[in-house]
């Protein structure tokens, strides 16, 4: 490889290659997965959420405590959401993904919600499942939920 950086003629097909590994490096398995349709723990492409073993191990009461985390935060986010709606983009990006982003506007706010509620959800699911007792999420977050809506359209 040293041989290979030493030359300055090999230099312009070294750099292209080392830049798509370094891209490729970091992108990391999650990224494969993804692409490959393997679930891995965290947000999944199809808007579920699957648990960590991390997660799997925590008590009752971490769990339940995490989930009500999670219910604050995301009744939290309408709000969020008014604020950026009526902000300027900030970017052309931004103002692209406002402008063609489809359900939610192109607004980080209401992506954090999806990602949120689909980990609300799963947590809840597996509270159920271990036994512990779990909190209707949907029927908690109520009026945000409906606000939320609004957002998605």
């Amino acid at each position: 490889m040293a041989a290979i950086l030493r030359g300055s003629r090999n230099l312009g097909v070294v750099l292209p290659i080392g830049a798509l590994l370094a891209a490729l490096a970091a992108g990391g398995c999650s990224t494969f997965q993804d692409f490959a349709g393997v679930q891995h723990a965290g947000y999944q492409n199809d808007g579920t959420y699957v648990l960590s073993a991390q997660d799997k191990d925590l008590g009752c009461g971490h769990l339940q405590e995490r989930s009500d985390g999670l219910i604050a935060q995301m009744q939290a986010l309408p709000a969020r959401a008014v604020q950026e709606l009526q902000d300027a983009p900030k970017s052309l990006a931004a103002m692209f993904s406002r402008t063609f982003g489809g359900g939610g506007n192109g607004l980080k706010a209401v992506d954090a919600y999806d990602r949120t509620h689909a980990e609300a959800v799963a947590l809840n699911a597996y509270l159920d499942e271990k036994g512990c007792g779990s909190t209707d999420v949907d029927a908690h977050l109520g009026e945000s939920n409906e606000q939320m809506v609004f957002f998605k359209r």
